[in-house]
């Protein structure tokens, strides 16, 4: 498994997120998401019917394995492919 040395961790955003990818079969729901929470931002998440926002919120807590991608949250590099 290959842990993103990109992604600073001395006083980094709470949740970074590059290149983020994830299809089902040919059914392609992100592409290439790229997001920097920094701290005391807020975030909604908004879209209509199908456009992702569940798949993304998964992807960030790890009940989906994106198909590409990385992110890192409060100071913790995270990978997002299985290796």
């Amino acid at each position: 498994m290959k842990i993103d040395k990109d992604i600073p961790t001395d006083d980094a955003p709470v949740i970074r997120i590059r290149d983020l990818s994830i299809a089902f079969g040919s059914h392609v729901v992100l592409d290439g998401f790229e997001m920097t929470l920094a701290k005391g931002e807020d975030l909604v998440v908004l879209g209509k019917s199908g456009s992702g926002k569940s798949v993304l919120i998964k992807c960030i807590i790890g009940l989906l394995t994106p198909d590409r991608g990385r992110w890192g949250s409060c100071s913790r590099a995270m990978p997002c492919t299985t290796p």
